[in-house]
């Protein structure tokens, strides 16, 4: 009787010693783990992989989440481009259709005054 209760008080004591902190321990070595987990820690690795799986899945939100902000700012960004792209056409248009009508105005003088070369 005596060796009978001293074995299962060395197989709860020992379960016990060797119980293994899991919350410690990354997602893929708790992955590495499955199937080999003795029935007394089973409850404490499955909270483990729960939680490792919530905050797995939070960083994954948080990441998709700055991903999509980033090609929000990203497609803000050409917008605003485009926008100064088509103002610097329009500025560079009005300034040539300026230079243009200077260029006619001066045009007109020199043939009204006869100041044009080759010509008396």
């Amino acid at each position: 009787m005596k060796k009978i209760s001293f074995a299962v008080l060395s197989v709860l004591f020992g379960s016990s010693l060797y119980a293994v902190d899991y919350s410690s321990m990354t997602y893929e070595q708790l992955e590495a783990l499955k199937g080999t987990i003795p029935v007394e820690q089973r409850n404490e690795f499955q909270e483990a992989m729960r939680n490792k799986k919530q905050n797995q899945n939070q960083i994954n939100k948080e990441y998709r989440d700055d991903k999509k902000e980033l090609k929000l700012q990203q497609k803000e960004e050409r917008k605003d481009m485009k926008q100064l792209q088509k103002e610097e056409q329009r500025q560079l248009r009005e300034e040539m259709k300026e230079q243009k009508q200077q260029f006619l105005q001066e045009y007109k003088k020199q043939n009204e005054g006869g100041q044009r070369k080759g010509m008396m």
